[in-house]
């Protein structure tokens, strides 16, 4: 029973020791599970324990001090009024203040009295005693006379150290805490006593390695991750004490080696390298709780993610940033994945530690640490898809934080990148909002916290280009009030402008240009017609800016956009110079294919067809694999070398090589305290690097400019051919054929008919931007969008013999009845009905046309797509083999919940279901670029639709179309493409009932106006048009009724040419035409001029439809 008790105590006394819960009252338990004292415990120690008197005193004199200090640095704590720096020096750790050493001079004096066997048990209480009370030296002399400090023989007796499951019974456990102690008490006293020599402290502290390398492949072992993968604290709770010195010892090691150690040097084997320290504190780290050791670990955290930064963030400049866009970005740098697990620990830290800051208060840790995540963002590439994790920690920021300038700063460029531009527009809001009060508040001599002048004009900069880009993409005056957002956006950036900083100088101009240039295209919103020099004052007014950025500091951004200024439509258009100043964009950036694809489009307007092939060529290269080397063989200019940044052991492999003549690089060097990580951050790029997503969206729009060229240099054959590669192209990007995924949900066509229209998919020009007929032509201008001639007399007719063989020219299948061609019920009073409300639209100015949408033909739903059948659609005739018969758009679309996605393997955008339910408004950046992807490939059906039609290939033109309808059913190019087909097959009143349900998707398409009017003028300016009742029906002689066309064409035309359709030769032809019906001679030679000079200088494509006004 004795020799029980004897083992018993012995346990409870080492497990309360290596525990350190100090302040416990009841840190033990006696034999029968009473709670025990710490006096207690002695005491009973002693009873039972006999001849080790020596070992409980110490025992009792070690928790005296640790007591004291825990008590000492609880009430320092309380005792705070603001949040500290980092601790990076000694400061006082572990060392008593003065009123408190006599009460531990006490303990000390009883220790040097204490006459004891076990003299290296002695000498580490001792050496402890003597650094509490601020010997720094006499703790090194006590612990000089240890001779292996490291080694892990117990100074409690010990009777089976033979297995890890006793290690607190066999005292080994503590003998780990003592040593890890005395090493760093010895590496601190060095650090007190020699300050500036940072490798010596170091060379203390190393004598640690060997237990940190037995903890961690011994000790974790009873800290293993549980079945849900959280970690098990308990045994935490048992080492407590052991931790909190390898904690303090790593902490001290990693501040020194930050000091003096280069970053750059990845040896991980030698004691003088930072990496070696942060991997033993990495692996150690994951076992601790996050309210552990809070303030120490916050310091080793942050100088681990600046390593890191620096290590990896050498990118030369802003254009080795926009040409590593280009490469396959699937994944980020594997080194970001080390630096996401740290900051995962640092954000538990921070939740943990941190709270709500008071009023005049800021969580300065919480937003340093934002300033680090977004670093390492950008050192990893600043690509838009791997911002999801920063995004993450921003919002859980705002949470610890109140109106957070630099967070909202962040956030609003994040959220740009990522594609939610939604919620930039309104955190760019706040921004300002915030920044404004402080700078009003500063102003009235009241102390504002704001952000800095370089950043707030930085910001308005950038800000403002979002707005104007955002407002670029949208139709006719929609986004007006963004542009005059970004205009006030520029007017504030100016008001803090350091005069001394010529790059932010020029992002300022650049950014004015661009809101100058944006709001001329959005004019009529300003009522120009009151003003005709409205829109060549601010077409002056960008390219003067223009030119003022590219002045004060040239960028290629800045080059691209002076060069789109210059090739705008106006008097002072220059195609030569516009060319000089793309070919400097193109030399600044040369991976950028927006710049090559401007060129291309700007020598095709000089009629410069062989160049313009030529870079249109090279430039579909960029951002393609390379082609793989014969036989797998790595050329020998490409092995991997250390030298060019080899993957070092337990470090992530480098992104950079290291220059040869790199200076040293240190994480903290002399600095007396952590700086900020704002300095991390790199300077603000220019515009945001391409997603994977724009860069698809930038090299499908390249290839359809290639086609259009094509057709224009070879024919409609030579535009057939070139969109097959086309196809095929985006079949590869999107891993799979879209003809054999459409076929697989929809089983209605044969194998032999799938291969056939698959094989003649080609391209002319997308949607509205259809080129001429074949036929003979009505002007000789080159037109885009697209304006076939009207149908001649012997066209007409043989439009007429079509008919009377077809006994139902409207119907192409049962449900065509109900989609595209409409009720067969429609009449002539309806019609009319129609033209009313158009007419009363022109007259309204900015009405839209959805006030009549009650009047449009039969088959358009609210949200402007076609009207879905309600009942659900008979999948089983759909998918029983049968021979191909084209199906009506509406029957098409009733497959569209199969078949929409087809093109898009790489979203998880969720397909609606067939019942007539409202579609679901998707406002994830995902789901927004999967809808942007759907219209880019509808439209390159369409421009198929095209081809097909100009070689009279009528039936694949409606496959096509019926194709482009799947993809992207609100699309006003699918009717305007429709009503084309209608024209050449000679229905006009089918083509002109397609052509108003565009108008009504879209009220501003500019190719549906043109065709509808086109359609009124024809059947005004004759008295014999042929409609489709034949050309002697009642209505055809009706001089009312072409009179009335003819005026409304002109009112749509006039409104159109002050809108958006301002630069448009065929809205200015046909104004022209429908002047002279109406007897306007001077007017007529007038619009025919403008339609002239337009269509004198105007490429394949339009340069707003194929790359966007701006970056």
């Amino acid at each position: 029973m004795a020799l029980a008790k004897d083992k018993h105590y012995w346990g409870q006394l080492r497990a309360a020791l290596t525990a350190g819960h100090w302040d416990s009252q009841l840190p033990a338990k006696a034999p029968n599970a009473t709670p025990l004292s710490w006096s207690e415990l002695f005491r009973k120690f002693n009873k039972h324990c006999t001849g080790h008197v020596d070992v409980a005193e110490v025992a009792s004199q070690t928790h005296a001090l640790a007591l004291l200090l825990f008590v000492t640095k609880k009430q320092e704590i309380t005792e705070r009024t603001s949040v500290p720096p980092l601790p990076i020096d000694t400061n006082g750790e572990c060392v008593l203040p003065e009123e408190r050493r006599d009460e531990a001079k006490q303990g000390f004096d009883v220790l040097k009295n204490l006459r004891s066997q076990n003299t290296n048990m002695m000498n580490h209480a001792l050496a402890y005693y003597a650094y509490a009370l601020g010997d720094s030296a006499g703790c090194i002399a006590y612990l000089e006379r240890i001779p292996d400090i490291g080694s892990l023989q117990s100074s409690i007796p010990s009777s089976r150290p033979d297995s890890l499951g006793a290690t607190l019974q066999d005292g080994r456990a503590w003998a780990m805490t003592e040593a890890m102690r005395s090493i760093c008490l010895k590496g601190m006293s060095y650090e007190n006593l020699h300050p500036d020599e940072y490798r010596s402290a170091l060379e203390q502290y190393a004598e640690a390695l060997p237990i940190l390398s037995f903890i961690k492949t011994e000790l974790t072992l009873t800290s293993t991750p549980s079945a849900t993968g959280a970690i098990d604290f308990s045994s935490f709770t048992r080492y407590r004490e052991l931790w909190r010195w390898v904690d303090r010892l790593l902490w001290r090691a990693i501040v020194l080696a930050s000091r003096c150690c280069d970053v750059f040097d990845d040896d991980t084997t030698r004691v003088d390298s930072l990496w070696t320290w942060l991997a033993h504190y990495s692996a150690l780290s994951t076992y601790w709780p996050p309210d552990f050791h809070c303030e120490l670990r916050s310091t080793v955290c942050v100088l681990h993610l600046r390593a890191l930064v620096l290590r990896h963030g050498h990118a030369p400049d802003e254009s080795a940033i926009s040409s590593s866009a280009t490469a396959t970005t699937s994944k980020p740098p594997p080194w970001v994945h080390a630096a996401r697990v740290v900051t995962q620990e640092y954000h538990a830290i921070l939740t943990a530690s941190s709270t709500f800051p008071r009023a005049g208060e800021r969580n300065k840790r919480v937003e340093d640490f934002v300033d680090l995540c977004v670093a390492v963002w950008e050192t990893g590439g600043a690509f838009g898809e791997h911002a999801g994790w920063v995004i993450d920690i921003l919002w859980w920021a705002t949470r610890l934080t109140f109106n957070s300038y630099r967070i909202y700063r962040h956030m609003t460029r994040l959220f740009y990148v990522s594609g939610d531009p939604q919620l930039a527009k309104r955190t760019l809001r706040l921004y300002v909002q915030v920044v404004s009060k402080a700078h009003l508040a500063s102003d009235a001599g009241v102390g504002a916290d704001a952000d800095t002048d370089q950043h707030w004009v930085d910001t308005l900069a950038s800000g403002a280009r979002m707005l104007c880009n955002l407002a670029s993409s949208l139709p006719g005056i929609d986004g007006i009030e963004m542009v005059r957002e970004a205009g006030t956006y520029v007017e504030q950036a100016k008001t803090r402008l350091p005069a001394e900083d010529v790059e932010l100088a020029a992002k300022v101009a650049l950014a004015e240009g661009i809101y100058h240039q944006v709001l001329a295209l959005k004019g009529p919103d300003l009522q120009p017609e009151q003003n005709p020099h409205f829109r060549p004052e601010r077409f002056a007014q960008a390219r003067k800016a223009f030119m003022k950025s590219v002045e004060l500091h040239g960028t290629p951004a800045g080059f691209f956009h002076l060069a789109v200024a210059l090739a705008c439509p106006s008097e002072d258009q220059d195609l030569d110079t516009a060319i000089s100043y793309t070919a400097f964009a193109m030399e600044g950036d040369p991976k950028e294919i927006r710049y090559w694809h401007l060129m291309a489009l700007l020598l095709s307007a000089k009629e410069q067809w062989q160049a313009a092939r030529a870079i249109v060529d090279q430039a579909e290269q960029i951002g393609e694999p390379e082609p793989e080397p014969v036989d797998g063989l790595t050329p020998i200019a490409e092995a991997p070398t250390v030298e060019d940044g080899e993957a070092v052991d337990g470090l992530p492999a480098s992104s950079e090589p290291r220059p040869s003549d790199k200076k040293a690089v240190y994480v903290l060097g002399n600095e007396g305290e952590v700086p900020p990580s704002d300095d991390l951050l790199k300077p603000a790029l220019d515009h945001p690097p391409p997603s994977q997503q724009d860069l698809f969206e930038h090299a499908l729009q390249l290839r359809m400019t290639q086609i259009a060229l094509t057709e224009y240099m070879e024919g409609p054959e030579g535009a057939a051919e070139q969109g097959v590669e086309v196809f095929q192209w985006v079949a590869e990007k999107r891993s799979g054929s879209t003809e054999q995924q459409r076929m697989s949900a929809s089983g209605s066509r044969s194998t032999h008919h799938t291969e056939k229209v698959a094989s003649q998919q080609a391209n002319g020009t997308s949607g509205g931007e259809d080129q001429l007929t074949p036929r003979p032509p009505a002007i000789a201008v080159t037109v885009s969008p697209a304006t076939p001639i009207e149908p001649s007399q012997s066209f007409f007719a043989e439009q007429e013999k079509l008919a009377t063989d077809d006994p139902h020219p409207d119907r192409l299948s049962d449900s065509g009845r109900r989609s595209i061609s409409g009720s067969s019920q429609h009449d002539r009073s309806r019609h009319k009905r129609m033209q009313q409300k158009l007419k009363d639209r022109v007259h309204q100015g900015h009405a839209r046309i959805s006030s009549i949408s009650k009047k449009i033909g039969s088959g358009v739903a609210r949200n402007g797509s076609l009207k879905r059948s309600r009942s659900a659609p008979d999948f089983d005739s759909m998918l029983r083999p049968s021979a191909y018969q084209a199906s009506s758009i509406h029957s098409r679309r009733r497959l569209s919940a199969v078949t929409s996605m087809s093109d898009l393997h790489d979203t998880d955008a969720q397909t609606p279901p067939p019942p007539a339910l409202p579609p679901i408004e998707a406002s994830s950046s995902v789901n927004s670029r999967a809808t942007r992807e759907r219209r880019l490939l509808s439209d390159l059906w369409l421009m198929s639709a095209a081809t097909f039609r100009r070689l009279d290939k009528i039936e694949q033109a409606r496959g096509a179309i019926q194709e482009a309808e799947v993809r992207d059913e609100n699309n006003p190019a699918v009717w305007v493409q429709l009503g084309l087909y209608y024209i050449a097959l000679g229905r006009t009143r089918a083509a002109i009932e397609a052509l108003q349900k565009a108008l009504f998707i879209s009220p501003d398409d500019v190719p549906a106006s043109i065709h509808l009017c086109r359609l009124y003028l024809a059947e005004g300016g004759s008295h014999d048009a042929v409609s489709e009742g034949g050309p002697h029906t009642q209505d055809s002689v009706d001089p009312h009724h072409h009179h009335d066309t003819v005026d409304l064409a002109a009112g749509i035309l006039t409104r159109l040419s002050k809108t958006a359709g301002w630069d448009v030769p065929e809205v200015w032809f046909y104004l022209a035409r429908a002047a002279g019906y109406q007897g306007q001679k001077a007017r007529q030679r007038e619009c025919l001029s403008k339609a002239l000079r337009l269509s004198e200088k105007r490429g394949v494509r339009e340069i707003g439809a194929a790359i966007g006004w701006c970056l």
